[in-house]
């Protein structure tokens, strides 16, 4: 059971009994994965169509960084809704059941990299665009008996701009740095190479590639501090002129999964996650590996625990601000206010509720504490998306008064219907009664007839 398992993740044996042959194979999964996405990619192209054609119109400086942060948020959603709806097409459309077969050349791919790179980009953009909106937020409300607002100028466009520019290249940073060539000691899990050479099957770890090569080159000064740059060339110089270069491709830091996220949850089988020292033959941590993984999950609690005290210091101060202005007793006040709260609430909750339990469970995989490998589907393609389609309904009006709406018009509609139907109803009713009565005229008394 063993071994066949490991076949699968090393791709000896990958369309064995015990592997899944489809990208994703649980079906309670799959149709998540279509609902979200599209949910995710139609709610936020409503609001970032709102929220970019209102910027212009914004009347102070706070309200255009505000609409520029909620289109942001809402670009970073919508990426994650098409990362999505691009996997559940490979998934469902075309793979299907042949993707244990094509599973190396999906792995090691540019689709793979190109959508991991599209969804970690749209969480990060998303996520940092939340922060800079709570603490732009709760910087104003701090700050709104000292400075009033201020009209849209150069300096209010500007801050704006950097704002975007330092958001958007820290996304991308985050999402397009594993990818890159000169750190691919640091991110490449092993290679795939050409399947009419049977020398590696599936895609070969570095301490797999070390083996091989001392075998063959009878020479022992290779380690895993050789690069990958040398490996290749020696493996290279293995074959003769005839064969030419060998045609491989890296199985990159997004290739860990058939989903192809960012890397939070590492098998315990993944060359990234130990590796074997030359001298001594024991294990250790490969803490380059998992850096950038614990980098994050530092940065994504960070974001988390500033924004949920950005928007608890709002409403301390709301309340101390009603409190002295008298504003306590005015319900209309009372009642924009509660508003205020739970909004606020609902923008914590869902946030604690997506993220929190990922940051948690990763770091305790990640220690070793436990073994989350199972859960990685799980929680990355519906606990984090889900938080994509939530915020659309949660900074901005449009879905949700759009869907205030369609219910209302329902309910309108089924109760005009029912009412229809009651009078026509009402009406045989009538007159299958009128058939055995007669209404006698001097006494104006309703009696019955014989039937």
């Amino acid at each position: 059971r063993v071994a066949i398992t490991a076949g699968c993740f090393d791709l000896s044996d990958e369309c064995n009994l015990s592997c899944g042959k489809e990208i994703i194979t649980n079906w309670a999964l799959k149709l998540a994965c279509w609902l979200l996405g599209l949910s995710a990619a139609t709610f936020n192209v409503i609001v970032v169509t709102k929220m970019g054609c209102s910027i212009r119109e914004s009347e102070t400086g706070s309200m255009m960084c505000t609409r520029v942060l909620v289109c942001l948020i809402g670009i970073g959603d919508f990426l994650v809704g098409v990362y999505l709806i691009v996997l559940s097409v490979f998934d469902s459309i075309i793979h299907g059941k042949e993707y244990c077969s094509r599973q190396a050349e999906w792995l090691s791919g540019t689709v793979c990299s190109f959508l991991g790179v599209i969804s970690t980009a749209g969480t990060q953009l998303s996520l940092f665009s939340m922060l800079a909106l709570s603490l732009i937020r709760m910087w104003g409300i701090m700050n709104s008996s000292l400075i009033g607002p201020t009209r849209v100028n150069k300096r209010a466009v500007t801050k704006a701009v950097v704002i975007v520019i330092g958001i958007v290249t820290a996304s991308l940073s985050v999402a397009i740095i594993p990818l890159v060539p000169s750190l691919e000691d640091y991110f490449v899990q092993g290679y795939f190479y050409d399947t009419d050479y049977k020398l590696f099957i599936g895609f070969p770890n570095k301490i797999k590639h070390i083996k091989t090569l001392k075998a063959y080159y009878k020479n022992d000064s290779f380690s895993t501090d050789t690069s990958w740059a040398e490996i290749g060339d020696k493996v290279d110089g293995m074959f003769t002129q005839t064969y030419g270069r060998l045609k491989k491709n890296a199985v990159h830091f997004y290739g860990n999964d058939g989903v192809c996220l960012f890397k939070y949850f590492v098998r315990s089988d993944d060359p990234k996650r130990s590796r074997t020292t030359s001298d001594t033959g024991a294990d250790m941590v490969d803490v380059k590996g998992n850096m950038i993984v614990w980098l994050m999950l530092g940065v994504n609690l960070f974001c988390f625990v500033v924004i949920t005290v950005s928007y608890l210091l709002i409403i301390i101060k709301s309340r101390k601000s009603a409190k002295s202005s008298g504003q306590n007793n005015n319900p209309e006040a009372l009642r924009k206010s509660r508003k205020m709260h739970n909004r606020i609430a609902l923008i914590v909750a869902t946030d604690f509720a997506c993220w929190v339990p990922f940051i948690f469970i990763s770091g305790l995989h990640n220690l070793g504490s436990i073994d989350a490998t199972n859960w990685y589907v799980t929680f990355a393609m519906i606990v984090l998306p889900l938080n994509s389609v939530i915020n659309p309904l949660l900074y901005d009006n449009t879905v949700r008064q759009f869907f205030d709406r369609s219910a209302k018009n329902f309910v309108s509609g089924s109760k005009k219907v029912l009412n229809e139907v009651e009078t026509v109803v009402s009406a045989t009713v009538a007159d299958d009664i009128g058939e055995g009565i007669v209404v006698a005229p001097a006494e104006n008394i309703i009696t019955e007839t014989s039937l």
